[in-house]
Parts: C-alpha cells; structure tokens; sequence
C-alpha cells in the first residue's frame, strides 16, 4: 500500500494532457460522487470549474460559464447535475490502494460547525467538499474553503483530502496557502514533539524492535547497527507532514520501543513501510 504518494505520480501529468486535450467522453458516467471541489466567479467572467471523484476512482473535470452550465447553488442538486452530465472530461482511475486511502479518510472525517469569514472582493470562491452517501442520503463535509470567503476544517483528514483535491485538480482555481484567502494546511511536527521527549532522552536510550505479525503478535527483530542508528536519526529528525490515511493494520508493521536508562518507557515508534502508525491512521513522515 503506497497511498496518497501514487495519487501525484498518476494524475498531475496526468491531468494537463487531459485538459489540453479536452476530450469529453459522453458513453462514460460517473458512480456516486465522494470527493468533490469547486470555483464560481459570478463578479467578473462568469467562470466555473469542478472536479470530482466517485466511489469508483474515476477523476473526472468540467468548466465553462455559468450562463452555459447553470452550476446549482444547492449541495444536492451540484451533485446530482454532475453524476449526469455527459460532457465531463475524464482524467482517469485512481489506484485501488489510492482510492481506499481516500474512502478511510472521508469515512473518519469530522464536520466542524465553524463559520465561514469574509477574505477577499472579487476573488472568486472555491469550495472543495467530501461527500458520504446512504440510501441516497448525501451527508457533505466542508473541507475547505478560499478566495472572497475562507474556512479551514482543522481535521486531519479534512486537511489531507483538501490536500488531494488541490494536487490532482490543478484546474480548478484555489488561494490554498494564500495568506489569509484560504486553508494553511497541515502544520507539521517534529516526532520529539510529537511524543513528549527531549534530543537528550532519544540519543541515551536504548531501542528494542519488534516485527508485528498478524497470527504470532509480536516477534523480537534484533538490529544490526546500521538500523539502530537509522531508527535513532529518525527519531531525532523526523517530521510528521500530513496524514497519508486512515485504515488499521494488525500487522505487517515495525515496533520500535525507546527505553531509557532506568528501564522506563520513553515512547514507541510504529513504522508501516515508511508511514508512521498511530490509532487514528497513517501520517507520512519527512525529515527536518
């Protein structure tokens, strides 16, 4: 599983030959809308732009003016005008690992009941929403919001699906990181903040590894050298960027456990490939 990293690979060259060339694909419909982000300008060239995904993967982008397309203001007419259409522009699938990232995210994203404040005159405003469906029931979660009004969900995962949407959907215009137009995004953290401990506690600890197994639990890895003092360096530089997930494992994942001189329990570092584990998900982990 590599995530959300295959989602840039994929869809940011992916997504300007698709747009360039500006075929649309009439005999392809999408499923159920999931992810979904928008731009209206009504000050000034009348301008819409949307991208979406659906349950499927499918990536999908339309633009025009909104004397043409008459993009609804109501939620659920925007996503009922979308799944069918059949001038949409169709940017390709999202891997099955990348999609599942995204569907855990948008099942443990939490709605904030924050308003919305006034940022800039004739901007535009773009609103970039999840969307978890039942029955035909559409329950939207505000991710983001930026231009003539900003609004930032400060969840985790709103934050990265937010992320998601600015990455693939180029098109689609956004003051994302615009001081004061819009979401700053994820702010990230240093691992000894992160945990409570000091440069001093991870350099004279000592480290214990462990490889989880789904069916043994726990089984002692001894380290060689070299990966006691890559773990250490990772300790000490790592940095917490976003959250890259919000799935569980049993196993497949590395304990590390830092103790100190009298035997107690600085912190335990759980590693799922290159991903850091915690109870709430996967964070992807860089270095300062």
């Amino acid at each position: 599983m590599k995530a959300l990293r295959l989602i840039l690979i994929l869809l940011i060259c992916l997504l300007p030959l698709s747009l360039a060339a500006a075929q649309a694909i009439p005999d392809l419909r999408p499923d159920n809308i999931i992810l979904y982000t928008d731009y209206c300008q009504a000050g000034w060239g009348d301008s819409v732009q949307i991208g979406f995904i659906d349950s499927q993967g499918q990536v999908f982008t339309l633009e025009g003016h909104n004397a043409v397309l008459k993009w609804p203001y109501i939620l659920d007419e925007q996503i009922q005008y979308l799944e069918n259409r059949d001038d949409l522009i169709h940017l390709g699938t999202l891997s099955r690992d990348d999609l599942m990232s995204i569907k855990s995210l948008i099942a443990a994203v939490e709605d904030q009941d924050t308003a919305s404040h006034p940022a800039a005159c004739d901007a535009g405003t773009e609103t970039t929403y999840a969307v978890r469906s039942n029955n035909g029931v559409h329950e939207f979660i505000l991710l983001g919001m930026s231009g003539d009004d900003a609004f930032e969900n400060t969840d985790p995962n709103a934050q990265t699906l937010y992320w998601v949407a600015r990455m693939i959907f180029r098109n689609v215009q956004s003051y994302y990181h615009t001081s004061g137009m819009g979401p700053a995004g994820f702010t990230p953290v240093s691992l000894l903040s992160y945990f409570g401990v000091t440069e001093a506690d991870v350099r004279s600890a000592s480290i214990h590894a462990y490889d989880a197994d789904c069916e043994e639990g726990l089984l002692e890895h001894v380290l060689t050298p070299d990966e006691e003092s890559s773990i250490r360096d990772l300790m000490l530089n790592g940095t917490i960027i976003r959250k890259d997930n919000a799935l569980s494992v049993t196993g497949g994942f590395t304990v590390c456990r830092f103790d100190a001189a009298d035997g107690s329990l600085l912190c335990t570092l759980n590693l799922y490939d290159d991903l850091l584990l915690t109870p709430d998900g996967m964070y992807m982990l860089g270095e300062e």
